[in-house]
């Protein structure tokens, strides 16, 4: 599904410049605070139409790409009978293979643009979603006096291969966060009221 690599890429693109925010207010008291990505993306309300629009893209493009796949299924299967009456040494036979091929990169050529349409949007709106959480980040960091303010992941390592924990432990932004310093639920209320904001101004 076209749509699924496009979301990949928006997530994977957030989450590695995310973890990358620390506000520092100079020497003091140190103040911490995280912020829970996942739940910004299952909250944010900008996050989920952006979803919605790589679903509907996912839904077009499977379209165009089930309408091509028939009509040059339809065409090679032509070529393909007469391909069977023709002398393998005819110059005709060489003919009508090198066209059967060159339906088949007309498919292929079809797929890598739907592939790419959708994961430049996904980037696109990846660009956009970390400028909102930035802004959002920084802005209350800012505001209430934090030191520095991190990316906190909550997954349930039970349930992940070893591989798969290998990798969350290399990635793994904060390893114990206490609950008073997570911020998360502030920061997807900054973001979904500017949101609701953006929308009346349209």
């Amino acid at each position: 599904m076209v749509w699924r690599i496009g979301f990949v890429v928006l997530c994977v693109v957030v989450a590695v410049f995310v973890s990358q925010q620390v506000f520092s207010q100079g020497k003091g008291e140190l103040k911490i605070g995280v912020v829970d990505l996942e739940r910004i993306s299952n909250k944010y309300e900008k996050w989920q139409k952006f979803q919605d629009e790589l679903m509907d893209d996912e839904e077009k493009f499977n379209k165009e790409l089930e309408a091509k796949q028939q009509a040059v299924q339809k065409e090679m299967a032509k070529h393909e009978e007469r391909l069977r009456k023709l002398s393998p040494s005819s110059q005709e036979y060489f003919d009508v293979s090198e066209k059967i091929e060159e339906l088949k990169f007309s498919y292929q050529q079809e797929q890598k643009r739907a592939y790419n349409a959708v994961k430049m949007k996904a980037e696109e709106m990846a660009r956009e979603l970390l400028s909102d959480i930035e802004k959002a980040v920084e802005g209350y960091g800012k505001q209430f006096g934090f030191t520095a303010i991190f990316r906190k992941e909550a997954v349930a390592v039970e349930k992940l291969s070893w591989v798969e924990i290998r990798g969350y432990a290399g990635r793994k932004f904060v390893l114990y966060a206490d609950s008073g310093i997570d911020i998360t639920e502030d920061i997807i209320k900054l973001l979904n009221e500017k949101y609701q904001k953006e929308k009346q101004g349209k």
